[in-house]
């Protein structure tokens, strides 16, 4: 008789890696968490104010901050306010810490987790939702992150065919055009300000593009030590989209101008050699 424990295993993942907070200096906020939301679905929470000290041992701070917030009733698991709250509760008991609650003060290892349960990877981020409707407008393309200006060597080096044509709606052909005018967008009602920054949430894309980022996480996550998320690869894409119509280049679309840029991201984490520009540019995701 064969015993299937797929679901045995991944609930043992889960406990391991689910409700352990841990530092995310790129941000968006000062600290994270992979939680189960009312769905069943495995989210990243992210919590606290990059620029704040906690100095929960001072009662009257404490007192002040847990009122200010109400922390008598901090909500759901899934909500900043929750595990805000949590880090800036009293100093608990050694029991308390038996009962599998996180102790307000331990922090973990976001790349252990990862090695853990690889499916953390994949969690959409519970705190802001952006749609990536266009190439660039409120999204903080303005910064000098978002207008790295890749070089002609640096993008053939990176891209693939495949990669371009996955990226490029329409007919394929292997000879493409410069951006026109009308194509160097600039603005949609659709994005809001720092979608592409380090504190961007939430990205949707097309199945097609979104399939590709995941494959790249899947594959780069598989092969080195140091992991990386798909939230990550979509801030990269939106940025190098953003890009695109500022620095666009001649036989370029700008999917594959983007997704360049994602596998430029990936070279670096694979501790591969690229400008200090380049790691000055995308180095905060």
């Amino acid at each position: 008789m064969i015993v299937d424990l797929t679901s045995q295993i991944l609930a043992e993942k889960e406990n391991k890696t689910l409700n352990k907070p841990f530092r995310t200096p790129g941000g968006p906020k000062k600290f994270s968490v992979y939680v189960k939301n009312e769905k069943g679905n495995v989210v990243k929470v992210n919590f606290g104010d990059p620029n704040m000290e906690i100095k929960r041992d001072d009662p009257d701070r404490r007192r002040s901050f847990r009122a200010r917030h109400n922390c008598s009733d901090p909500g759901p698991k899934t909500k900043a306010r929750y595990w805000s709250c949590k880090m800036w509760e009293a100093k608990k008991s050694v029991t308390d810490y038996t009962k599998g609650e996180w102790n307000g003060n331990d922090l973990f290892n976001h790349n252990d987790l990862l090695t853990i349960n690889p499916s953390l990877a994949f969690a959409d981020e519970e705190d802001t939702e952006i749609d990536d409707g266009c190439g660039c407008g409120g999204c903080g393309c303005e910064s000098q992150a978002a207008h790295y200006e890749m070089s002609e060597e640096e993008y053939k080096e990176v891209t693939t065919i495949e990669d371009v044509f996955a990226a490029r709606p329409g007919p394929k052909s292997a000879a493409q055009t410069p951006s026109k005018p009308s194509e160097r967008k600039k603005g949609s009602p659709k994005n809001k300000p720092g979608s592409a920054g380090s504190k961007g949430g939430k990205i949707t894309f097309s199945e097609k593009v979104l399939t590709s980022l995941k494959e790249k996480v899947k594959n780069h996550n598989s092969k080195n030590k140091k992991k990386i998320t798909l939230g990550q690869l979509k801030k990269v894409y939106r940025r190098g989209a953003g890009a695109f119509s500022q620095s666009h280049r001649p036989g370029m679309t700008r999917g594959g101008w983007a997704m360049a840029r994602v596998n430029m991201f990936l070279k670096m984490k694979r501790g591969g050699k690229v400008k200090d520009s380049y790691r000055k540019a995308d180095g905060d995701i």
